[in-house]
């Protein structure tokens, strides 16, 4: 059920990247009977977020089949290949466009299995709360992604490098919140991390 957030909040799944290192389209894993894309839409949708954003690039024409019968935006990064940075640039200038009154942004990955509905609603309840201009999800002693952002820092997301992520900014911003999240540093990112997860599923 979605609660009542007091502020605009849009979450971005990141989901162009090409999975060469797993050597098979990531986003199409089958995790809890459905395409992992999918399911992580559904998680985001779940939220109080106002709006959910998909950002393409390889595959895109596989993924998109699985995301028509859901209400979300999907982008398709011409860029996909010169790295995180160009879909995380493409989503905010999206998201500036046509939703003005975006308070904040919350990007998250499609390949971190174990993420819910309520680590999602944690963040951005946290993020209402208290104010922080960022919050982010702690694992491994680091802090990364899902993270939500304040619509201060939408310009420094606008100048990251096309292979830089999020994670510079996380680092640099002081007055940082993170929520724990243990299970965020299981990703899909290698045969072996599927071979695990399908382990960990029987």
């Amino acid at each position: 059920m979605k609660s009542t957030a007091q502020k605009d909040i849009c979450i971005v799944i990141l989901a162009a990247g090409s999975s060469s290192r797993l050597g098979q389209p990531k986003q199409l894993i089958s995790w809890q009977d459905e395409p992992i894309i999918q399911r992580m839409a559904k998680i985001a949708l779940a939220t109080s977020a106002r709006q959910v954003v998909v950002v393409l690039g390889a595959y895109a024409e596989q993924i998109v089949s699985t995301l028509t019968n859901l209400p979300v935006h999907i982008l398709i990064n011409p860029e996909w290949a010169m790295g995180i940075g160009s879909s995380i640039r493409c989503a905010i200038k999206f998201i500036q466009q046509t939703m003005p009154d975006t308070q904040g942004v919350l990007l998250m990955v499609c390949d971190q299995p174990y993420l819910t509905t309520g680590h999602l609603e944690h963040l951005i309840q946290t993020f209402i709360l208290h104010g922080n201009p960022v919050v982010a999800s702690a694992y491994e002693g680091t802090a990364g992604v899902p993270a939500l952002f304040d619509r201060a820092l939408f310009q420094e997301l606008l100048q990251l490098s096309p292979d830089q992520g999020g994670a510079k900014i996380i680092r640099n911003t002081p007055n940082l919140h993170c929520i724990p999240f243990p299970e965020g540093k299981f990703d899909l990112d290698t045969p072996a991390d599927l071979n695990e997860l399908e382990k960990r599923k029987s």
